[in-house]
């Protein structure tokens, strides 16, 4: 294990600053990253340890987002006593994207051609490497960057589903389940209540079990999910749904579930 390390908040400014300037490195990354130039003591230490977190992460699959429900709980079993408080730092991870794991990054986050000039590229790669490398606001922590997105789906997979994490993670994040685990995971009222998204967790859970430990079950559907979500969206603008029985919430869920259904099938 070693220490756990982070950015200052001024390096980590001047690095996002002169993001098009090093943009060769965060195409091609090696093992000199770029320096925040005239920082004093621009990397802190935490009393926290990581171990060997870059070679934890699977960069072998076929397609990168399909890597993403095994490395969500490597990274947060590298890091096990992290606390969610810690994890909402961006300093941390905008640490370790250039450090540790910039390989992955680039594996996970490919840079796209883009169409125009050579300014247009610099201008655009510029803003792709700001998403994945960099971590700001609680959107970018939990959507964007390369690491803490992990992070966060491990938390709550561990959280949601104590017993089956790695149940929970192939069901919402399985390989070609983006748009599901983006529609669960980017709503904080559901990815971040605890008892709501263990609920959700269960009807999903039943549906898949049903299929026979597929998503060929119609709630598995783009159209029928997002409504069965909007459903609980609306729901609990009536209803205080954290304040509701286990009972009552999985009555709730289901219910909707079975409406958004109907509604499918009625076209």
């Amino acid at each position: 294990m070693n220490p756990l390390h982070y950015f200052s908040t001024d390096a980590m400014d001047e690095l996002g600053r002169r993001i098009a300037k090093n943009i060769q490195w965060y195409r091609k990354p090696d093992a000199n990253p770029p320096v925040p130039d005239g920082i004093e003591k621009p990397i802190g230490r935490s009393r926290r340890e990581l171990s060997d977190l870059g070679n934890a992460l699977r960069m072998d699959l076929p397609e990168p987002d399909w890597s993403d429900e095994m490395n969500a709980l490597a990274i947060h079993r590298a890091l096990p006593d992290l606390r969610p408080q810690e994890a909402a730092d961006g300093r941390l991870w905008t640490y370790l994207c250039h450090h540790e794991c910039a390989e992955y990054v680039v594996w996970r986050w490919p840079f796209p051609p883009i169409a125009g000039t050579p300014e247009d590229r610099k201008i655009a790669h510029a803003q792709h490497a700001r998403n994945h490398f960099f971590a700001g606001d609680a959107r970018s922590l939990i959507r964007s960057n390369a690491l803490s997105r992990l992070w966060w789906l491990g938390y709550i997979a561990t959280k949601a589903a104590p017993d089956e994490p790695e149940l929970f993670l192939h069901i919402i994040t399985g390989p070609k389940r983006t748009d599901l685990r983006s529609e669960i995971v980017e709503r904080p009222s559901m990815s971040m209540n605890i008892h709501v998204l263990r609920g959700i967790y269960g009807v999903l859970r039943a549906e898949w079990d049903l299929h026979g430990g597929t998503d060929a079950g119609p709630l598995f559907q783009r159209a029928v999910y997002r409504a069965w979500l909007r459903g609980i969206n609306r729901r609990g603008g009536v209803v205080l749904l954290d304040a509701l029985s286990d009972k009552a919430l999985d009555a709730l869920l289901a219910e909707e579930a079975e409406r958004a259904k109907k509604e499918r099938a009625r076209g």
